[in-house]
């Protein structure tokens, strides 16, 4: 037990030596391996007969424009209104939004290890501490991840992949985590399209520098989330089993990419243990539905990965009855990518944000066995047809309802954050405590906004400013802390005369068996409207619309609610507590 406590702590003080030393080994010893020989040769390549790396024909006029109208159009969508106005948020308001390098997320205590978690915003924050310019990096991302798709596929139609690419844009998983800047499995997703290039490159005639490169971005990749080890390591073990049934045993020892990937795994599953070995694992215990209530929340909020998971089910069985070979990049990739799922539902984590790598690797699959089949079986065209349509509509509708959802709790959160904030601010008004009936998390990202926005509230052990506003609301906070990871005090109470009441966007006291009065706390005193206002969309000629797809997709959480379009759907409101009159006797 000493040795491990000796471990953790090392880890935490000497990670980035610890990181940089493992990043050395296994990128060194593959490339003594393919220096030496011991890598295949150009005619034993799995994609020997794959001569020509680019791709002999283009998309049509219509669907290139079509498709450059919508990218565009997502990407105005991705940066318009947008602020550090989301959960999570406190990643950035408290660090480099104002200036404060985040640390690496080494967190033991309650049983997280994603180290390079938010730390590309260190740089970025240098150019500009803005969610605009966090934004374009992910949209550079984006960008260079779609062209090395498209380059890496040459034998699939290039309509079709601008069609998969317009889906992809829009699905659950993978839209949300592009849209959103807490999602650190978008460098996942990036990842995941390097990968794929540099692996096919590699293929078709090994080189030193497609090696570095597919072994350098699994590292990398790694430590943005743990449960990326899944995806990554079956997908180098099973290109091993592959080779080795092809060549034997000594096929395995020419195989310097997949060496070098699972050694990176190796190495990151050591430090994942040393970090969690003397810790607890609050993280997932408390936000854990159970494996199977998560994974059917998966499988049904996201349509792509229940296409995926069935065709490739049918794909192995197949292939295996024929007796044929399976493919030596896709089928690999695919199966990480089951292996992946199954590493998040055993957590119990039920957030669909968490497979956007998943998902990314489905359409890529999905793309792949739909191609060959349309190509060896015409009497399934029709099926193909009609199932990829409605897995593709289906995808399009609940990533669309997401993407809606999020934008306007942005744009709601803003809002009524500037209403707090020219409260506050305004000349001669009276102190008073701000009640937010909310859970703890969002009350204490909504209070580390306001704080970015430039008001000052108590922190625990350090003198309280002469303006510091007093915060309080309906969550039973453990020892007056918003959260005990941060120092905001937040004090659990009813709302009392006085106090300025704010509805946020996430909350719209979803409980509606329950009055508002039973939630604040209200019985006798009443509410001054100071603001309200509810989304746009509730009294535009888009309202049928949206709530058409907000009755048939899943919230955010995975949740089918099957309800009508609240009326006060992500609606906001601040209000004044002020003393019921007592009627005269």
């Amino acid at each position: 037990m000493h040795y491990l406590h000796y471990s953790s702590w090392a880890l935490l003080r000497f990670f980035w030596a610890i990181w940089a030393v493992g990043l050395f080994a296994v990128t060194l010893g593959p490339l003594l391996m393919f220096s030496r020989g011991f890598s295949e040769q150009r005619a034993g390549s799995p994609f020997a007969t794959e001569l020509e790396t680019g791709r002999a024909d283009k998309p049509s006029m219509l669907a290139a424009i079509g498709f450059g109208v919508f990218f565009a159009l997502y990407l105005g969508f991705m940066f318009w209104g947008e602020d550090f106005a989301y959960q999570d948020g406190h990643a950035f308001t408290d660090y480099t939004a104002i200036g404060i390098p985040r640390p690496p997320a080494i967190w033991p205590g309650i049983g997280r290890f994603w180290p390079l978690g938010y730390y590309e915003y260190n740089f970025i924050a240098h150019l500009s501490p803005t969610a605009t310019a966090y934004l374009v990096f992910g949209a550079i991302q984006l960008v260079v991840g779609f062209w090395l798709l498209y380059q890496a596929m040459p034998h699939q139609s290039p309509n079709l992949l601008l069609f998969m690419f317009t889906v992809l844009m829009l699905a659950p998983a993978f839209g949300v985590d592009y849209a959103e800047l807490t999602y650190a499995d978008r460098n996942v997703c990036f990842a995941v399209c390097l990968l794929v290039y540099a692996v096919r490159r590699y293929d078709q005639k090994p080189a030193a520098s497609w090696l570095l490169a597919a072994i350098v971005v699994s590292y990398f990749a790694l430590y943005f989330k743990e449960t990326t080890a899944a995806l990554l390591g079956t997908f180098a073990l099973a290109r091993l089993a592959l080779k080795a049934k092809r060549g034997g045993l000594r096929a395995m020892w020419q195989s310097p990419l997949e060496i070098g990937i699972a050694l990176s795994c190796t190495y990151f599953a050591l430090q994942l243990g040393a970090a969690l070995a003397t810790g607890t694992f609050e993280y997932v215990q408390r936000g854990s539905v159970g494996a199977l209530r998560a994974a059917m929340r998966y499988l049904t909020g996201a349509p792509l990965l229940l296409a995926f998971h069935v065709a490739f089910g049918v794909h192995v069985v197949l292939t295996l009855r024929k007796g044929a070979k399976f493919d030596p990049l896709w089928d690999p990739l695919a199966l990480g990518a089951v292996l992946h799922l199954a590493a998040v539902c055993v957590t119990g984590m039920a957030e669909v944000y968490l497979l956007g790598p998943t998902e990314l690797v489905a359409a890529l699959v999905l793309v792949h066995l739909a191609s060959r089949w349309w190509e060896e079986r015409a009497s399934l065209r029709p099926i193909l047809v009609w199932v990829g349509g409605a897995t593709a509509l289906a995808t399009v509708i609940f990533g669309t309802y997401r993407l809606i959802e999020r934008k306007n709790a942005v744009w709601q959160w803003q809002d009524v954050a500037s209403v707090v904030v020219d409260y506050y601010k305004a000349p001669g008004t009276q102190k008073a405590r701000l009640y937010i009936p909310a859970e703890d998390g969002v009350v204490m990202n909504f209070v580390s906004f306001l704080r970015y926005k430039g008001l000052h509230f108590k922190l625990r052990g350090q003198p309280a400013p002469a303006d510091a506003i007093d915060v309080a609301g309906s969550e039973a906070f453990h020892e007056d802390l918003c959260v005990d990871y941060e120092e905001l005090v937040c004090r659990h109470d009813v709302a009392r005369a006085g106090d300025l009441v704010v509805r946020l966007p996430q909350q719209s006291w979803s409980n509606r068996e329950r009055s508002s009065d039973d939630v604040l706390g209200l019985h006798d005193t009443k509410l001054e409207p100071v603001f309200q206002r509810t989304p746009l969309e509730l009294s535009s000629p888009f309202r049928p619309l949206l709530a058409a797809i907000y009755r048939v997709s899943p919230t955010m959480n995975g949740n089918f609610d099957g309800t009508p379009l609240p009326d006060d759907w992500m609606g906001i409101s601040v209000s004044k507590v002020v003393p019921s009159v007592a009627p005269p006797n």
